[in-house]
């Protein structure tokens, strides 16, 4: 099995990637500009510079006001700006401004092709000199980090990497604990399965889903199979391994999930509303091995060719906006994230975490050893649990939420948590629609109510901080008079 990516494991096999933002970018996404960071943070004698585009929106903005910062996920910018329209809701409430800042290395922010500084802790100082430079050129109010999956991420990490900066942070369906022995590697494919299963078509559709791994391998063992397979598949070449379009599956389902909105949506290409329910009406009722693959076939069409405008189906080439490569290269050394299944508690082929076996693909791919325990040791669950500040929200439908923070013994008592039962990945981050379920409508109510206690306790701290220092200067003032 292939490293699979945080945001979409789906290896863009789709020929074009219909990504509806980059035809047409909303006004809200449209003022960009560039900020000039340090190249390597963390050396003294690297005095290169390297530009991180940045979108600001201050239509909301209120002299003093607080600054709603979007830590950039694995991709453009204006992608996640365009699908995080509560920022805008909250911004509205909160009189802020709303900052979101692309991650090096991804979108327009590429200074090499060598990945030479790329880091989770290098963007993570790009957003923190890009603060201080905010701060110093103008009255800005308190900072609230928000992200969702691996933005997610980065937001609690910028939280405890540097709580001077930052007065909380909104991680939305963020995996903070999917990594080697904070949880169990078989999670993201059994809450795959569950969300599959929990659809009006039942077993059904992951039972299907289940048998047909052997059958498409029966089938593709010789080449008329295989030849059958790139007919019904409508593959743009032929066939000639199976292993592709078995990764490809596997990818699909466990995206269908993430992205199983109540309304349709064209982040990652045109789904429909409740899309698993869709894929799961074409695999209903019990389906022989003869007949499974066109039924299979309609069921995964739902995510790559729901529109009917793809003429055919790539399984060799990565696109889009998602910068996989690139994100291949961090799990390759930063972020190991394991997988595994065992095909009966879920619906997918038997996967086990290898971690020797991963290395030794990083090592061929990237000429990189990844380290292991690395994002464990250096953005610690325990340490946000220390710090506090952090609001962790995971929807149930998602297979992400099996790497979340799920309950407040593991938040801690200074963290929320918020579940959401009938939520996919980072709903509570998307704009407020008609179709969302109550849940997440209420859900984003309660954020903006914690952030505005969050902005008063940082105004708060400060003005007593501010109070505290003249009193001191004001002592020493006062002994250097009477000794004089």
């Amino acid at each position: 099995m292939r490293v699979l990516g945080l945001f979409l494991s789906l290896a863009a096999a789709l020929k074009p990637l219909k990504y509806s933002s980059l035809e047409s970018y909303s006004d809200f996404c449209s003022e960009i500009s560039t900020f000039e960071a340090e190249y390597d943070h963390f050396s003294t004698r690297n005095t290169q510079k390297i530009e991180i585009r940045v979108i600001t929106d201050d239509r909301f903005y209120q002299a003093g006001g607080p600054v709603l910062f979007y830590t950039g996920n694995e991709g453009d910018v204006q992608l996640f700006c365009e699908n995080t329209g509560f920022m805008r809701k909250a911004g509205k409430e909160l009189n802020a401004k709303l900052v979101f800042m692309e991650h090096r290395y991804y979108g327009k922010s590429i200074p090499d092709d060598k990945n030479l500084y790329l880091s989770a802790e290098q963007a993570l100082a790009d957003y923190a000199e890009y603060l201080v430079h905010l701060k110093s050129s103008g009255v800005t109010g308190p900072v609230i980090a928000m992200g969702g999956s691996y933005g997610g991420m980065l937001a609690a990490y910028f939280r405890i990497k540097y709580p001077n900066l930052v007065a909380g942070a909104i991680a939305g369906s963020a995996p903070v604990k999917f990594l080697p022995g904070l949880f169990d590697c078989r999670g993201f494919y059994r809450v795959t399965t569950r969300t599959f299963t929990n659809t009006p078509s039942g077993h059904f559709c992951s039972d299907n889903i289940r048998k047909s791994w052997e059958t498409i391998k029966l089938i593709g063992a010789h080449m008329v199979g295989k030849r059958t397979l790139s007919e019904v598949f409508r593959t743009c070449d032929p066939i000639t391994d199976v292993e592709p379009l078995l990764d490809f599956l596997e990818d699909v389902w466990g995206t269908l999930a993430m992205m199983d909105y109540p309304y349709p949506t064209n982040f990652v290409g045109d789904v429909p509303g409740w899309p698993v329910n869709v894929a799961c009406s074409h695999l209903d009722h019990d389906i022989n091995q003869e007949e499974l693959l066109e039924p299979l076939r309609d069921a995964a069409s739902v995510y790559y060719n729901y529109t009917g405008d793809l003429a055919c189906l790539d399984l060799g080439d990565e696109g889009g906006d998602l910068g996989y490569n690139n994100w291949y290269f961090q799990t390759c050394t930063e972020f190991v994230f394991p997988f595994c299944s065992d095909g009966k508690e879920d619906m997918f082929r038997v996967h086990t975490y290898d971690f020797p076996s991963y290395s030794t693909n990083c090592q061929q791919t990237f000429g990189t050893t990844p380290r292991e325990h690395w994002a464990e040791m250096f953005f610690s669950v325990e340490t946000m649990k220390t710090i506090g500040g952090i609001i962790f929200s995971n929807g149930l439908l998602d297979p992400w939420s099996s790497g979340g923070v799920l309950t407040q013994e593991e938040a801690g008592p200074r963290n929320y948590i918020f579940i959401l039962s009938k939520g996919a990945h980072h709903l509570d981050l998307r704009a407020d629609n008609p179709a969302d379920p109550e849940e997440v409508t209420l859900a984003r109510t309660e954020y903006i109510s914690i952030m505005k206690n969050w902005i008063a306790e940082s105004i708060s701290k400060t003005a007593s901080s501010s109070i505290s220092d003249s009193s001191k200067k004001l002592l020493f003032s006062s002994k250097k008079v009477h000794g004089a």
